[in-house]
């Protein structure tokens, strides 16, 4: 959101740019305006909302926000829950095997490369082509080519080291790496070992700087379709599929351009806030800072609005603070750009209340609205290399 855009609406004339918005809610299609969006709640869900012809009513518990608007993005197939076991893994060059013949302990070769030919050179004999192919495979022709030095020959290969049995985690987490598969690991244990979700320092406050819904999971030319809002928000283990060599997760930013919200009205602070994926309502009241966070005692919670969308069309949602902090009603999930009004006394007309919330807006978060969030955020600092 630019300064200029609210100064010139604004300027141009705030009462009648408000009433057109208002009275109708309408986007330039003439279409009513909605507040159901893939992150917002679905429209209909109790709020306990006035009735009004000119506001639109949404709500929803936060989970089940997330649960409804994080639709699958394909089917994930039983065999991604397979763990990964090494007697499977293709070796590479690079990697180091020990190789020996059962029952001949004098065979031993602790240490043997795969060379940069792809080969395999044990003994005397030839090269075995072994790069591309499982142990087994490079095994049995090893059998063969010693057969005339052993009856019955058996060998046994036992990778030691992959060159190429790691994963990459990059992005929005704490260290971002390239990190060795040496067990069977899920997506979310590979997150873990890469530190967790990225945080940062926004305005005296820790959050997380990630975006969940911008993850992915890349295994080769295809992506896996993991829904990452549901495997770490919901800990749906229907998500947690197992990872591969050669694996790349990458974790999205949450710090691209509108990715705040505003808290204006009568409270304890007037706050820009940087969004975070599954932020609500009630989070964003509550949230704590020096002076404390929450709303004054003198408040009207019956009537509270959420100015959502582009501010010469804006959809209006009034919610009932006071229920939701009762139980009656359920929590809203916010989106990136919403701006909450906390209203200090019952209004007649919800187009004076928009207005005041407006003016509020202009006058109190213009001067921090030309920058992204990006430019406020302080990553905390750690060392890339996972210790």
């Amino acid at each position: 959101m630019k300064l200029k855009v609210f100064s010139i609406f604004v300027g141009l004339g705030m009462a009648f740019g408000v009433g057109a918005v208002v009275t109708g809610c309408l986007h330039p299609s003439g279409a009513r305006g909605s507040a159901a969006s893939p992150s917002a709640p679905a429209a209909g869900t109790p709020l306990a909302v006035s009735p009004s012809a000119s506001s639109t009513k949404g709500g929803g518990a936060a989970i089940d926000a997330v649960a409804a608007a994080s639709k699958a993005k394909g089917v994930l197939s039983k065999e991604l829950f397979t763990a990964f076991e090494h007697s499977r893994y293709r070796l590479q060059v690079g990697d180091v095997v020990e190789v020996y013949v059962l029952g001949s302990p004098d065979t031993l070769a602790k240490d043997v490369p795969i060379a940069l030919d792809g080969k395999l050179y044990y003994m005397f004999g030839n090269g075995i082509p072994a790069a591309g192919r499982v142990p087994s495979e490079v095994a049995h022709d090893i059998e063969a080519g010693i057969g005339t030095l052993f009856n019955n020959a058996q060998v046994s290969i036992i990778p030691k080291s992959f060159s190429g049995n790691r994963i990459m985690v990059f992005g929005k987490v704490r260290y971002p790496n390239l990190y060795p598969l040496d067990s069977s690991l899920t997506v979310r244990q590979a997150i873990a070992r890469a530190g967790g979700l990225a945080q940062g320092s926004y305005r005296g406050t820790t959050v997380e700087i990630a975006s969940l819904r911008d993850s992915y999971l890349r295994r080769g030319d295809q992506l896996i379709p993991v829904n990452f809002e549901r495997l770490i928000t919901l800990n749906d283990p229907t998500q947690d599929v197992f990872v591969r060599p050669g694996d790349i997760i990458y974790i999205g930013s949450g710090l691209g351009k509108n990715s705040e919200v505003y808290l204006l009205g009568h409270v304890k602070e007037q706050k820009t806030a940087a969004y975070t994926d599954g932020m609500t309502l009630v989070g964003l009241i509550s949230g704590g800072s020096e002076l404390g966070g929450g709303y004054l005692p003198e408040s009207d919670l019956n009537r509270l609005i959420i100015l959502r969308g582009p501010l010469d069309h804006p959809d209006v949602i009034e919610a009932n603070l006071k229920d939701i902090l009762t139980g009656k009603a359920r929590d809203v999930l916010l989106t990136p750009g919403d701006i909450v009004y906390v209203p200090e006394k019952p209004y007649q007309y919800l187009r004076d209340v928009v207005k005041s919330a407006l003016m509020t807006f202009a006058r109190s978060m213009g001067t921090n609205a030309g920058g992204s969030t990006a430019d406020q955020v302080i990553p905390v600092t750690t060392d890339n290399s996972g210790n």
